[in-house]
């Protein structure tokens, strides 16, 4: 018998999620299960074994199991999707229980964690700095305390005395505390986006036009660049752009002495030339700045247009630019974007009013018709700058939308589950800016990232697994 559990409702809980599991894959015993990002495995943690079995989520194939402490009861992911932690149960001594780390790339188990007797459950904090685990009771009568790990070293910190047999443990979802690229300087908001376990985040330097930019790993910021190449320099007066298009991060910005919109793709390596967005039917223009998004494989992009003021996009399939798309509604400032992979075929423009509403439209399909739909109206919003958007995953999916308060110059969102309806406003703590800010998603975490109040330039960013 597990130490710690109530017999019967454990032996329950046991077989039925082994049951569960036991009709997707071939494991034995499960005591729990987590999810990683990158790539799309579930971890189960095998209570009689002694081991965790990964598996993939897309095909349900069972991967070879991993060795891990004794009896082991629990386990939680870290936000950035690189580190199971897996709490080894019962070691049937009265001395010390472990945690045992495993790297989600390789599947690899690092060196046991010493926390206190009989860990049960355990939880990472939503900034990924901290693992929390419950040491409950155990032969030598028991803990009735929980430890901090640092994910950072791997490091116990200092027991936290709580009540008795505890078990189960779970973190408030909130966001981190904000923190600065220590290089960017701007003038205008940032744009964002997310890819291959890194948030790219880029910027209109604050005194040289350039568009720069810079990767972030989850715990260090990359050198700035510039999007540049033997062609030149990326110059813009606004916003640029971000997003992931067949594997390479796309780049687009308003033209320093131009209203054209440029854009170029990097490989990891080089930045291709920039060229215009145009086509036989002409080339697309605006006083704002653009906005970027992948939909049905393409690249879209949105813009207000120049002198009518209305919201316009068009499809890029990686070699020629469709036809641009007017809508009937006019913006006061550069659109957003989002796709929304859950719903299929389903994506969502935004915009900011003359009277600092946001508006938006559910678009379904490609083509002329595709945003046809009714206009909403964002409940409770009230901005002079762009909106952002993001979609993060899930069993229903759930849309995002930020924005520059209009009166306290806070950033508030909203969120719609399965879009239907939206949340309350709230507003993201401590995080004031005078631009528009970004929102980008990677590894089940939300980032937002926006440039400083006022007169501060710097830009800044925060992340939330579950801002709701």
């Amino acid at each position: 018998m597990r130490a710690g559990r109530h017999p019967g409702r454990a032996r329950a809980a046991l077989l039925a999620l082994a049951l569960l599991a036991a009709a997707a894959v071939n494991v034995t015993a499960p005591g729990g299960v987590a999810d990683a990002a990158t790539p799309p495995n579930a971890y189960v943690v095998n209570f009689g074994s002694d081991t965790v079995t990964p598996f993939d989520t897309a095909t349900n194939t069972a991967g070879t199991p991993i060795n891990v402490g004794g009896n082991p009861e629990d386990i939680a992911i870290t936000p950035n999707g690189a580190t199971a932690y897996v709490a080894n149960g019962d070691n049937g001594t009265g001395t010390d229980g472990t945690v045992t780390p495993i790297s989600t790339a390789t599947n690899a188990p690092g060196t046991p964690v010493s926390v206190g007797d009989n860990p049960l459950g355990i939880a990472v904090s939503p900034d990924g700095t901290t693992a929390y685990v419950t040491n409950g009771v155990s032969p030598s009568g028991g803990s009735d305390t929980a430890t901090p790990i640092d994910t950072a070293t791997n490091t116990p910190g200092s027991k936290i005395t709580v009540g008795n047999t505890p078990d189960g443990i779970a973190i408030q979802p909130g966001w981190t505390q904000q923190a600065t690229q220590p290089q960017a300087a701007t003038t205008a908001g940032p744009a964002a986006a997310y890819s291959q376990g890194d948030l790219y985040v880029a910027w209109k330097g604050a005194t040289t036009d350039h568009v720069g930019y810079a990767a972030y790993n989850g715990s260090t910021w990359a050198p700035q660049q510039n999007v540049s190449g033997s062609w030149g320099t990326a110059l813009t007066t606004n916003i640029p752009a971000l997003a992931v298009y067949n594997g390479d991060l796309y780049a687009a910005w308003t033209g320093q002495a131009s209203n054209d919109i440029y854009y170029s793709a990097y490989n990891g390596t080089t930045w291709t030339a920039q060229q215009t967005i145009s086509g036989s039917w002409g080339s697309a223009g605006t006083n704002a700045g653009p906005a970027l998004m992948v939909f049905d494989g393409d690249l879209y992009a949105g813009w207000r247009g120049t002198t009518s003021g209305h919201v316009y996009y068009s499809a890029y399939n990686g070699t020629t630019w469709a036809p641009q798309v007017a809508l009937s509604p006019t913006s006061a400032d550069a659109p957003a974007l989002v796709a929304d992979p859950i719903a299929g075929g389903l994506w969502i423009i935004a915009w900011t009013t003359s009277s600092d509403a946001i508006d938006y439209i559910y678009c379904l399909g490609t083509g002329a018709g595709a945003c046809s739909g009714p206009v909403n109206t964002l409940p409770g919003a009230a901005t002079s700058t762009s909106p952002a958007l993001a979609f993060m995953g899930g069993d229903t999916g759930t849309l995002y939308v930020a924005w520059k308060d209009a009166t306290s110059n806070q950033i508030g969102y909203e969120a719609s589950f399965d879009n239907a309806g939206f949340t309350p406003q709230e507003l993201e703590p401590q995080a004031l800016t005078s631009a528009a800010p970004a929102l980008a998603v990677g590894a089940y975490t939300l980032y937002t990232a926006w440039k400083g109040n006022g007169t501060n330039q710097q830009v800044w960013f925060a992340a939330a697994n579950t801002p709701y």
